[in-house]
């Protein structure tokens, strides 16, 4: 697959920003980098050289010198100029729709007049440095930052970004149990998921609320409806952040990076099993609430952890006249477990608060010991916490399974692009936060995608054996 001059995402991105004049874009990036306590952080520009801006916090300044390192690369054909980062995992600025439509006309505006490519001058304007506002001594507010951590995201920056008469607007999903076939239906072919593309659209999917831990519940959530120029590692759907390679891509912590003791060997000398490792990061589960229940990445491990129960699965309709349906059919253990053996358990329970805590530990490690009720709470959550550690696997030891399973934390996946390096066959829960590369790999050639309901995973595991 061969990749030529792709730039419709970097386009994507910036296309809003042309309904702003560039004294306005100036002032935003200004306002976001000048109360360091929205947790953006600010990079100067200055004569080919990068550093951070002088009001970021001692604590927030690793991701900031990972990015300075790699502008300094080639700083040199770089403009002066600021640059405002985001350093949450969670997106940042959700402009709602209609709001969007007149957004996008002014830009469309914007463009059409701009002058003629042979009017363009082959140099930046002289001193930018003076076009570019000195930071405060003291912080500013942004008030037009909304603070929704620990809450309900869906309906004010997830449904917001869609058309009035679309499901997200129109409909709620009340019954949190059983599968939304019409949330699904568009973007399936029966159980198995069919346009990759298409399914990145939330419009059409108002149980997503339910579904992911950043519309239930993020850890952190500080966001705007306003349009401004601030820079993520990735972004849900209808979020307006411009994207950057993270630097998580760049470092060794997550690079494939096979030893002599962590080998890759050919994928047929593989183990033959599906495994995963991971933490309980996705968003946070709040006292006695159960929305962790839905969260993704407990939900794929809840339906790994294969009982002795018959399990009851949608699986494609018999009847060819019934091709698009699903029906419920019982299958033995023993045939799910024969099909391709699994490997998945969390390393980490965290982002919780108790009871939650409690009831996660119970269920995905198994109730507690009966010693344990002895011991006073601290000195229990600390003995479970590493029970649980005991799962941690180091990266360059998965390459030894044949099959690699991967979803979204409180962002995106840092691990992915490691997999695809890989001798392993990555599979992917199709990730709520777009990433750079998105455009650059195909479902079914690089990976085995899934739907984020996860209803074709058993079938999708018994594909990916053929691929």
């Amino acid at each position: 697959m061969l990749m030529f001059n792709d730039f419709d995402s970097i386009h994507d991105d910036l296309l809003p920003f042309w309904s702003l004049s560039p004294a306005e874009i100036r002032q935003r990036t200004w306002e976001a980098i000048a109360d360091p306590s929205k947790n953006i952080g600010g990079i100067f520009i200055r004569e080919g050289k990068a550093r951070i801006a002088p009001n970021v916090p001692r604590n927030q300044r690793l991701m900031l010198d990972s990015i300075v390192q790699i502008i300094d690369k080639f700083g040199q054909w770089l403009p002066d100029m600021d640059l405002a980062f985001n350093l949450n995992n969670e997106c940042r600025v959700a402009v709602p729709f209609e709001e969007m439509q007149t957004i996008k006309a002014d830009a469309a505006y914007a463009i059409d007049k701009e002058k003629a490519e042979n009017d363009l001058a082959n140099n930046f304007s002289p001193e930018r440095e003076v076009g570019w506002q000195k930071l405060p001594e003291a912080p500013t507010s942004a008030d037009y930052f909304v603070t929704l951590s620990r809450r309900s995201t869906w309906d004010e920056f997830g449904a917001s970004t869609c058309p009035p008469n679309s499901p997200a607007r129109t409909q709620r999903i009340w019954n949190r149990r059983d599968f939304c076939a019409s949330c699904a239906l568009p973007h399936t072919l029966g159980a198995f998921f069919a346009n990759w593309t298409l399914a990145s659209d939330i419009c059409h999917q108002p149980d997503l609320a339910n579904l992911h831990g950043f519309y239930t519940s993020p850890n952190t959530f500080i966001g705007t409806h306003r349009l401004m120029p601030v820079f993520s590692q990735s972004k849900a759907p209808g979020f307006n952040d411009i994207i950057y390679p993270s630097v998580w891509n760049y470092i060794d912590r997550v690079a494939y990076a096979p030893t002599p003791e962590h080998p890759d060997p050919p994928f047929t000398d593989k183990q033959p099993d599906l495994f995963w490792r991971g933490a309980t990061s996705e968003g946070f589960a709040g006292g006695g609430g159960t929305s962790w229940r839905g969260m993704t990445r407990q939900r794929m491990v809840h339906a790994l952890s294969l009982s002795n129960d018959t399990a009851v699965l949608p699986l494609p309709h018999p009847v060819a006249s019934y091709k698009r349906k699903l029906r419920y059919v019982p299958v033995a253990p023993a045939a799910l477990r024969a099909a391709i053996p699994v490997d998945a358990a969390f390393a980490d329970i965290a982002r919780c608060g108790e009871p939650a805590c409690s009831a996660e530990r119970d269920h995905f490690l198994g109730p507690a010991p009966p010693e344990f009720a002895s011991l006073d709470q601290s000195t229990r959550r600390k003995r479970r916490r590493d029970e649980a550690k005991k799962n941690t696997t180091p990266l360059q030891a998965h390459w030894k399974h044949r099959y690699l399973l991967d979803a979204d934390g409180a962002g995106f996946s840092g691990r992915f692009l490691a997999f695809l390096r890989s001798r392993s066959l990555p599979l992917k829960v199709h990730p709520l936060h777009r990433e750079w590369w998105h455009a650059r790999v195909a479902p079914w050639l690089h990976f085995v995608p899934l739907d984020p309901r996860l209803q074709g995973m058993p079938d999708a595991d018994c594909v990916a054996l053929a691929i």
